[in-house]
């Protein structure tokens, strides 16, 4: 499954980070993040024996896929 947005995407080096809780990147000055959102969804999917994973929606934004298993 893949979930795409439009938005500013993800740079390279917060692409694990992005998954760890509480970590925040400096995606959109003045906007309050805790970084709970994807921390969230991680762990729900790993819950389930899945996987997700973030890569580039080019030319803008982003694009999340969850493996489920077989």
């Amino acid at each position: 499954m893949q979930i795409a947005d439009l938005g500013p995407g993800v740079p390279d080096d917060l692409r694990q980070k992005i998954f760890e809780k509480y970590e925040v990147g400096t995606f959109m000055q003045n906007v309050s993040q805790i970084g709970l959102g994807v921390a969230f969804c991680k762990m729900v999917v790993e819950a389930h024996d899945s996987e997700i994973s973030v890569k580039n929606n080019q030319p803008r934004g982003s694009i999340f896929e969850i493996i489920l298993p077989q």
